[in-house]
């Protein structure tokens, strides 16, 4: 594969870090069995019931890898580029995406991520139930999140790999 430079952020660069560092790493990697049993036993973790919707983010994202890193973003209708005529712009986005498309294999990523975001949204989804059921002992609670924590860590990596921006191959 070429060397690639990482030019500029776009929506999908700022979703993807959000979503790796702001929320996988910091809400849920950092967070043993222990930590998780005695936030339950306290009650103190009411951004929990937010993350199937974040996993829905990671899957949404997916969707959007390859329109959403492209060195394409660039040309747009505004400056310095403006004075371009919109014929010329056209063909330098579509040459440069062409590019792009052949230095990145964005299904392969999209497919990825899709899945890690879907197994994640799953392990949550099940330890929620478990979480809200009162007759649920801690060692179940430590297994069904170690179970979250695999997907997690499965989901940060799909998301460690995209790109850091828009590419330009």
């Amino acid at each position: 594969m070429c060397e690639r430079i990482t030019v500029g952020t776009s929506p999908a660069t700022l979703k993807s870090s959000q979503l790796k560092h702001s929320w996988i790493e910091n809400e849920i990697l950092n967070k043993d069995p222990d930590i998780v049993v005695a936030l339950r036993r306290t009650d103190l973790w009411p951004a929990l019931q937010a993350f199937p919707a974040r996993a829905d983010s990671a899957i949404q994202l997916a969707g959007d890898i390859e329109m959403g890193f492209t060195p394409a973003l660039l040309v747009q209708d505004g400056l310095p580029l403006a004075a371009l005529p919109a014929d010329v712009r056209e063909q330098l986005r579509n040459t440069l995406h062409g590019l792009f498309l052949s230095h990145i294999d964005c299904s392969a990523l999209s497919r990825e991520l899709a899945a890690a975001g879907i197994g994640l949204k799953n392990r949550l989804m099940v330890f929620l139930d478990t979480w809200s059921n009162e007759n649920i002992c801690d060692e179940d609670i430590r297994s069904h999140w170690s179970a979250v924590l695999a997907a997690a860590e499965r989901a940060r990596r799909a998301l460690g790999a995209l790109p850091r921006g828009v590419v330009l191959p």
